[in-house]
Formats: structure tokens, sequence, C-alpha cells
């Protein structure tokens, strides 16, 4: 994510391993190996072609190579998710540079996601998840907006009731000072 190589992989069974670099450290970069399929991405990327492709000759796609395509998605991110179970550990570098608990949240959180993108790519559900996104954008922003309208309407008020009330409590015998 910083566009940055890492220089070396350090791998060492009994100590962990970690990835070396000059600018390479950021979170998402350093977890990567937990959570990015990168056996399952190019079968990904095929199936996704041949499915464009199909659409645009206006033919099927051959039941074999769907089935071939599929299977072997389905292996890939099988095997993805049994190395990063094995892998993942408190004694790993990587692990204890993010710190467990967010590591475990944000590896399991995104190879959720990358399941869900297997699952739309094999069944060929794109117009099913383009509808789900648009539905998703309109609802954070309306849940935004009535946040902003709740803020807007509640805070002042509460900001002032609270600022009162402090006043009170630290110095009770003072006059407040007239508006000019």
């Amino acid at each position: 994510f910083t566009l940055k190589l890492p220089t070396r992989m350090e791998i060492d069974p009994e100590k962990g391993s970690k990835v070396v670099g000059q600018g390479v450290g950021g979170c998402l970069a350093i977890l990567a190996p937990y959570y990015l399929p990168l056996l399952t991405l190019p079968f990904l990327i095929l199936r996704a072609m041949a499915y464009v492709a199909s659409e645009v000759l206006n033919a099927p796609m051959p039941t074999a190579l769907t089935a071939a395509l599929d299977l072997l998605i389905g292996a890939t991110f099988v095997f993805h998710l049994m190395c990063s179970f094995r892998e993942f550990g408190w004694f790993q570098t990587d692990i204890k540079k993010s710190g467990l608990i967010p590591s475990l949240v944000a590896v399991g959180f995104l190879n959720f996601m990358f399941f869900l993108v297997c699952i739309v790519v094999v069944t060929s559900s794109y117009p099913q998840l383009w509808e789900t996104v648009k539905l998703a954008l309109a609802t954070t922003v309306e849940a935004y907006q009535a946040s902003y309208e709740f803020l807007r309407t509640y805070l002042p008020p509460l900001a002032k009731n609270l600022f009162q009330f402090v006043l009170e409590v630290v110095c009770p015998h003072c006059t407040p000072t007239p508006a000019p």
C-alpha cells in the first residue's frame, strides 16, 4: 500500500517470519499474507473475464471451463485459509506489531470479504452485487445525513447545559457576566 516493495522476507519456523523493507510497515501491508489469497486471485480474474467474454459474445460459458475454474478457486482459497490459520499466532512479529486482537479482527473480516468475492464470482452474481453496493451507498449517505441532523439539533443545547452544569459545580458562587 506504500508502493514500496519489501527487500526480503525472513522465514524462521521457531522465531516467526517477517517482511523486511524500507517503508514497508502499514497494518494492512503487514497482515496481507493472512488475508490476501494470492493463488486464488488469478483464477477469480479468469472466471470474471470468462463471464464478461460470454456476455459480450452472447454465448454460454463452457461447462468444463466453469467447473475447472470454480474448483481451482475453491481449492486455492481453502489452501489459503488453512495456511493462514496454521501460521497466525501471537508469536509472529507482524501480529505482535499490529496487536493480536486488531490483527485477528482485520484478518477475519478481510478473509470473510474475499470469501464473499469468491461466491459472487463463482455464482456470477454481478448484477445483484451491484444493486447491493448501490443500496449500501444510499443507505450510508442517509445514515450520515440523519446523524448530522441529530448532532446539529441536539448537540448545541446539550453542550450548553453541560457547560452550565460544570460551571455551577466548579464555581457555585460565580455570577455569569452579562452578554454585551
